[in-house]
């Protein structure tokens, strides 16, 4: 239960700034560039997502990295041990496939929008 509460609360970490963020500038003065106080007139949803997915990839890009250094730490340390050298060639294929996984998505999100149709 206290793992669960924790993956929870460490992931919300991650998902609330992303949601908060998605929406991006409430408006903008042309004339100065400067962001103005007025409400979001025209929600755009599709650029919603794709604020929501550049962010998501970011964040998975990054925990790829995190998990490839620390297969390398387990490798290292390893000292001949089987298990962990399985257990370090285990999480650097994870790593891996969840690269392969999110830019395929993201290539996704990019073929479905051309082949709807959907312009910007």
């Amino acid at each position: 239960m206290n793992k669960l509460k924790f993956a929870l609360g460490f992931t919300s970490l991650f998902i609330l700034p992303v949601l908060v963020l998605a929406a991006g500038v409430s408006g903008v003065n042309n004339a100065t560039n400067i962001p103005s106080a007025e409400p979001i007139k025209n929600f755009d949803v599709q650029t919603t997502i794709n604020n929501i997915l550049k962010y998501a990839f970011g964040i998975l890009i990054a925990l790829a990295a995190i998990f490839i250094l620390y297969a390398a730490f387990v490798y290292l340390t390893a000292n001949g041990d089987t298990k962990k050298i399985e257990k370090a060639h285990d999480l650097i294929i994870y790593a891996i496939v969840a690269i392969v996984v999110g830019a395929v998505a993201k290539g996704l999100v990019a073929v479905v929008t051309n082949i709807l149709g959907v312009t910007k």
